[in-house]
C-alpha cells in the first residue's frame, strides 16, 4: 500500500519536514523581535487564478503572522502597487470592524 501511495505522489519526501523545519528558522530569524501577539507582523501575498476562458485573476490577502487569520481577499486582475494597497486598507478596514464587535 505504501508503495502504491508513494508512487502516485500521495505521500511527502522524508525530508518534506526537514525542510520545513529550516524554512521556519529563516523566517523566524528575519525578525528583530519575535512577535508576541497579533497585529504586530502581516504577510500580503498575491496568487493567480486562470478562468476556463483564458483571463487570469490576481487574489491579494493579508494575513496576521502571529494568529495566522486571514483577513478579506482584494480580487483584481492587475497585481500592483495600487491592488497591494487595497488589500491592506481592505485588511485595516476589517481589523477595525473587529475591534469594534470586540468592543461590544
Amino acid at each position: 500500500m505504501l508503495r502504491i501511495l508513494r508512487d502516485e505522489g500521495l505521500i511527502l519526501p522524508d525530508e518534506y519536514q526537514r525542510e520545513r523545519r529550516k524554512l521556519a528558522e529563516r523566517r523566524k530569524a528575519a525578525f528583530a523581535k519575535e512577535p508576541t501577539g497579533p497585529n504586530q507582523v502581516w504577510q500580503l501575498d498575491f496568487s493567480e487564478f486562470e478562468t476556463t476562458t483564458g483571463g487570469t485573476w490576481r487574489i491579494a490577502g493579508c494575513r496576521d503572522y502571529w494568529s495566522k487569520y486571514e483577513h478579506r481577499f482584494h480580487v483584481s486582475p492587475t497585481a500592483n502597487q495600487h491592488d497591494a494597497i487595497d488589500a491592506v486598507e481592505l485588511a485595516l478596514r476589517e481589523r477595525g470592524a473587529l475591534r469594534a464587535s470586540d468592543d461590544r
